[in-house]
């Protein structure tokens, strides 16, 4: 065999890091759109990307939505135009485009409308593969609110099909919450998160999944008489890679059993560590379940639920977390 020259060598090595450094969010900069925005309520001209709580009677993602979507393309006039728009003045942290969601307001009860931005990834997640997130986060000039919550969640169908038809927090716990506030309306604010999946996840959803009773609001200093209930953010430039250098190997130190697997009645979990905090989520991404055993050994009684798979979230005492999957079969 003739030997290949150090030149191929390296552009080889190069190529294999661009694809393990591949981006799974399609349009993660919003620069593809199928339409230029001309109103607010248009994330859906942002390719691939929608909301998935709509207005009450909605019944398309292409038709319904409140999140908005920001683009250069767009004139002045229609308020959604980039750098200057209805809500603030902000560049695109890269390109022309950026979306806008409210992140909190005191409506309903002092709780309601919450905006989300959803996204098909361009494959699905890998079993107990690490990836990692990131995006860019800027308060718009006119947000009358700050808050410290800012959530990405993970599923394998969309969260349209289990969210109401209201602008309601959506009621799933999120695998990536950021407790930082965010209050800069001049630049970007980089937001970072790790996730090991269950595998199959196949959408990502970026938004405040938090009551508002813990979102740590502070009013702004703005005008009361403008958008005087929201926390309102641009979103720029995400994107979601698998760590080609961390995986569950950080996990091996400590394993975690699930007999019987298929179960019937009651499943038991046992580790070398004291669970700090068990969480079970069924493969829609909905809590069916959450305790705090505080010992080594836990049986969970799953009599009552439907067959099928659902996930584990174990929380151990020193810190670690272990994912597991639990099949029932009545």
């Amino acid at each position: 065999m003739k030997n290949i020259p150090f030149q191929i060598l390296l552009l080889l090595t190069f190529s294999i890091k661009i694809v393990l450094a591949q981006n799974l969010v399609p349009n993660g900069s919003f620069e593809n759109y199928t339409n230029c925005p001309n109103s607010i309520d248009q994330i859906y001209y942002a390719s691939s990307w929608f909301q998935p709580n709509k207005f009450p009677g909605g019944f398309s993602v292409n038709q319904s939505s409140s999140s908005d979507f920001y683009n250069s393309c767009s004139n002045l006039t229609s308020n959604v135009s980039v750098p200057n728009n209805f809500i603030g003045f902000q560049n695109a942290n890269t390109g022309n485009g950026y979306i806008g969601l409210q992140y909190y307001s005191t409506y309903i009860s002092g709780n309601g409308f919450r905006e989300y931005a959803e996204v098909k990834l361009s494959q699905a997640l890998l079993h107990d593969k690490k990836y990692n997130l990131k995006y860019y986060v800027s308060m718009a000039n006119s947000s009358r609110f700050s808050i410290t919550k800012f959530d990405a969640h993970f599923s394998i169908d969309s969260l349209l099909d289990s969210a109401s038809f209201d602008f309601l927090t959506i009621p799933v716990i999120p695998q990536i919450q950021i407790n930082n506030r965010i209050d800069d309306t001049l630049s970007w604010i980089e937001v970072t998160g790790s996730y090991i999946a269950n595998g199959g996840e196949q959408f990502l959803t970026i938004g405040n999944f938090h009551d508002g009773a813990f979102c740590d609001t502070i009013r702004t200093q703005i005008s009361p008489n403008f958008n005087c209930c929201f926390a309102y953010y641009y979103i720029d430039d995400v994107s979601l890679v698998e760590d080609s250098t961390n995986g569950m190997e950080e996990l091996a130190q400590i394993e975690v059993s699930v007999i019987p697997i298929p179960a019937k009645s009651n499943i038991q979990l046992s580790s070398q560590q004291v669970f700090k905090e068990i969480t079970v989520m069924d493969m829609r991404g909905k809590m069916v379940l959450q305790q705090k055993p505080f010992k080594m050994t836990t049986l969970l009684d799953i009599s009552h639920w439907d067959d099928g798979v659902y996930f584990v979230k174990c929380k151990l005492k020193n810190e670690q977390v272990v994912h597991k999957k639990i099949v029932v079969q009545h």
